[in-house]
């Protein structure tokens, strides 16, 4: 299960991607729901200073930021940044001095170390560099908390909590990106990818401009991407690919693997829900698009083979053979597929029995008996009753029409075990059964007289009779002319 400052970083990476996409509302309830999460997230109060509705809120995130670290190297600008924008925040007048403070509850007491800071002017828009400063801190918060280990995110809130050593003034712009330059190099030797990224920022924030800069910067994003996406972080490698987008906007491999992300998300989701044909219909365009995207092979085969038993459950054994063929093609080492296709298969088409000697069944009514006879030899000989004159067992030859395991005769009140149709009588049936019992008193009709003939029509044998015949091969449906009923 996710821990509560897992799912305030995914939040807060969520904020960032919407505020990117304009959707202020979105990225304003996405923070706040990470803070409320995890009230130490300094990144996440930063950002929600920035686009906060109103000038109270953005006091307090401003605030507690500068509670959870007075000396992060964003808070000067960024409070600044407040001062213009929200102006009816007001000022305060100390005795011989200007003091002007972040207004919030009348309780209030800032303590000793924290900056106090001026709030005049006007804010209408904000100026591109403050702009760009909270782009490269959005990224690295992107980057640093959203997808790496403890112990990478608890690096990453180090580079937030500590002021990286300001250049001195005589520093041109051109020392300051050469100095990161060197960075640059020494965390790519040392195949140091966060690092790299976090250079790359911070050389993009000051030089936004400088294509060079920004495509290394995409480059590099688009490398973690592919990296994400190969150890199945999908989600991340979206949202990886996205910033990469955002920063050069004709990267078309990018928006390439962006795309195949969302289309592996969608495709998993379909999966978690168990709607098998529109995950397989999902993997399939993936898989066409790119053969070797990671995963997706995993991903279809299972789904194809999920629909197919839902087939074979509605009785569409054609459909379901198809798919499990599809699935057995796509991972032919994988034996669930194979081994339920085989069982399908001779489902659908069953082996075509050998031929064997003719079976035969005859009813005697002169010696009340019943003979099954398999070609000359005489299999079973059993002892039998069949319809008292004037209701006679019929003669001729017949097969069988069905099979019940327990009839019943509403007429007479009987119930007939292992019962097998012969011929119909008028609206009645005739056939085969066990001694009868009459359904409310349990009384056996008949019991001690069979040989005799004594039945309404039927041919009567034993319990166990009866059981033997319904069951054995003698009885199958459709023969062509199992059953004889003469007299000698």
């Amino acid at each position: 299960m996710m821990s509560r400052k897992e799912k305030a970083r995914n939040l807060f990476l969520q904020g960032v991607t919407q505020a990117k996409a304009g959707q202020r509302e979105k990225a304003g309830k996405s923070l706040r729901q990470a803070v409320a999460l995890d009230a130490e997230n300094e990144a996440a109060w930063l950002y929600l200073s920035g686009i906060a509705n109103n000038w109270q809120e953005a006091g307090e995130a401003l605030r507690r930021v500068e509670k959870l670290n007075p000396a992060n190297p964003h808070l000067k600008k960024a409070t600044s940044w407040f001062a213009k924008t929200w102006p009816e925040a007001g000022m305060k007048e100390g005795a011989g001095e200007k003091e002007s403070g972040v207004k919030l509850a009348a309780t209030h007491n800032a303590p000793s170390t924290v900056s106090k800071y001026s709030f005049n002017g006007a804010w209408k828009i904000a100026a591109a560099a403050v702009i760009i400063i909270f782009a490269a801190l959005a990224v690295l918060m992107l980057v640093k908390f959203s997808f790496f280990s403890n112990a990478a995110v608890n690096a990453a809130a180090t580079i937030v909590a500590t002021p990286t050593p300001a250049p001195t003034p005589t520093n041109t712009l051109a020392q300051d990106l050469a100095l990161m330059q060197q960075q640059l190099e020494n965390a790519q030797r040392a195949q140091d990818q966060l690092a790299a990224l976090d250079t790359l920022e911070e050389m993009y924030a000051l030089s936004p401009d400088d294509t060079k800069i920004s495509g290394q910067l995409a480059n590099q994003y688009f490398g973690r991407g592919i990296a994400l996406r190969n150890k199945g972080d999908f989600e991340a490698a979206k949202l990886v690919f996205e910033r990469a987008l955002q920063i050069k906007l004709d990267f078309s491999v990018a928006e390439e693997e962006r795309t195949l992300a969302v289309l592996y998300l969608t495709g998993a989701e379909f999966h978690r829900q168990a709607r098998w044909r529109d995950a397989a219909i999902t993997f399939d365009k993936l898989r066409q698009q790119n053969p070797a995207y990671p995963f997706v092979d995993e991903l279809l085969y299972s789904s194809w083979y999920n629909q197919a038993l839902v087939k074979r459950s509605q009785g569409d054994l054609e459909e379901a053979i198809q798919l499990l063929e599809q699935a057995t093609q796509l991972l032919p080492d994988a034996p669930q597929a194979e081994k339920k296709l085989f069982e399908l298969s001779k489902l659908l088409k069953p082996p075509t029995p050998t031929p064997g000697p003719p079976k035969r069944v005859i009813v005697d009514i002169l010696d009340q008996r019943v003979y099954a006879y398999e070609g000359d030899t005489l299999v079973y000989n059993f002892i039998a009753s069949t319809g008292e004159p004037g209701r006679d067992t019929a003669i001729g030859e017949f097969e069988i029409l069905n099979k019940i395991p327990m009839a019943y005769a509403s007429t007479w009140n009987l119930d007939m075990p292992n019962w097998m149709g012969v011929y119909w009588s008028g609206s009645l049936q005739n056939g085969f059964h066990a001694l009868p019992t009459v359904r409310h008193t349990g009384y056996t009709l008949w019991d001690g007289f069979l040989g005799q003939r004594v039945s309404y029509g039927c041919i009567i044998l034993s319990y166990t009779d009866s059981q033997i015949l319904s069951t054995s091969s003698f009885t199958n449906f459709g023969s062509a002319s199992p059953l004889d009923c003469c007299k000698k």
